[in-house]
C-alpha cells in the first residue's frame, strides 16, 4: 500500500510539472494563438447566417474581414504595450503621462521671468573657535606658572583625545557609508542588467506577437473575399 501511495504521489508531481512545462512556461505562445482559436470558432464552427438581422449581414467573407480587423487591432495594442514598457523602463513614465505633460508645457501668452539673487551667508558654513585663556600675571610665582602650564597640557591632551575619538567615529561612519553605497550600487547594477535582459526578451516576444497578429490580420481583412471563396470550395468538397 505504501508503494502505491508513493507511486500516486510521484505521478501527481510529474503531471503538475508537465502542466507547468506545457501551459505556464510557453504562456506567450498560447496567448498568441488564442485570437486564432476564437477566430476559427467565429469563422467555421458557428452556423452561417446566425448574425443576420442583428448588426451585419453574416457571410463567410464578412467573418474573415472582421476577424482580420480584430487581429490588426490586437497587433496595434501589442505594439502600444511594448512602447509603454519601454517608456516605463527608461523614463519612469507611462505612455498616457507623456501627452498631458506635453500639454502642460504649452507656452503662455505672458512670459514672466523673475530673476532673483539668493542671499549668500557670509559664514558659508565655516566655523571658528576662539580659545581664550587666562594668562598668569607677570608677578606670578614659578609654582603658579607651572600649575598653569600643567593645566594647559591637560586641556590639550583632553581635547586631542576627544578629537581623535571624533575623527575615528567619522572615519568609521564614512567607511560604512561607502561600503553600503558600493553594495547598493552593485546590487542596483545587477538588477538593472536583469531588468534590461527581461525587457529585451519580453519586448521581443510582444513585438513578435504583434507582428503575427498584424500579418494574419492584414491577410484576412484584405483577401477576405478570396479566402471566403476558397473555404467555400473546401466545404463543398468535404460535404
Amino acid at each position: 500500500m505504501k508503494q502505491v501511495f508513493e507511486f500516486i504521489r510521484k505521478l501527481g508531481n510529474w503531471l503538475f510539472r508537465i502542466f507547468i512545462w506545457l501551459l505556464l512556461e510557453p504562456k506567450k505562445f498560447w496567448i498568441t494563438l488564442l485570437p486564432f482559436l476564437v477566430g476559427f470558432i467565429f469563422l467555421l464552427a458557428l452556423p452561417a447566417g446566425i448574425f443576420n438581422g442583428l448588426y451585419f449581414y453574416d457571410t463567410l467573407e464578412t467573418r474573415f474581414r472582421l476577424t482580420g480587423l480584430i487581429l490588426e487591432l490586437l497587433g496595434i495594442c501589442a505594439v502600444v504595450y511594448g512602447l509603454n514598457d519601454t517608456l516605463k523602463l527608461f523614463l519612469g513614465k507611462h505612455l498616457l503621462h507623456i501627452i498631458p505633460e506635453w500639454f502642460k508645457r504649452l507656452p503662455k501668452f505672458r512670459n514672466n521671468h523673475r530673476l532673483g539673487v539668493n542671499p549668500v551667508n557670509g559664514a558659508l558654513g565655516l566655523r571658528g573657535a576662539l580659545l581664550t585663556t587666562k594668562i598668569p600675571a607677570p608677578t606670578s610665582t614659578i609654582e603658579n606658572r607651572v600649575s598653569f602650564l600643567e593645566e594647559q597640557i591637560k586641556q590639550v591632551r583632553s581635547q586631542a583625545f576627544k578629537d581623535r575619538i571624533y575623527f575615528e567615529n567619522k572615519y568609521k561612519t564614512l567607511v560604512d557609508a561607502l561600503n553600503t553605497e558600493r553594495s547598493e550600487r552593485e546590487d542596483g547594477d545587477k538588477q538593472a542588467q536583469q531588468d534590461l535582459k527581461e525587457f529585451a526578451v519580453g519586448d521581443a516576444f510582444i513585438e513578435l506577437m504583434g507582428v503575427i497578429w498584424l500579418f494574419f490580420g492584414a491577410i484576412f481583412a484584405t483577401a477576405s473575399t478570396e479566402l471566403a471563396k476558397l473555404f467555400g470550395c473546401i466545404q463543398q468538397t468535404v460535404c
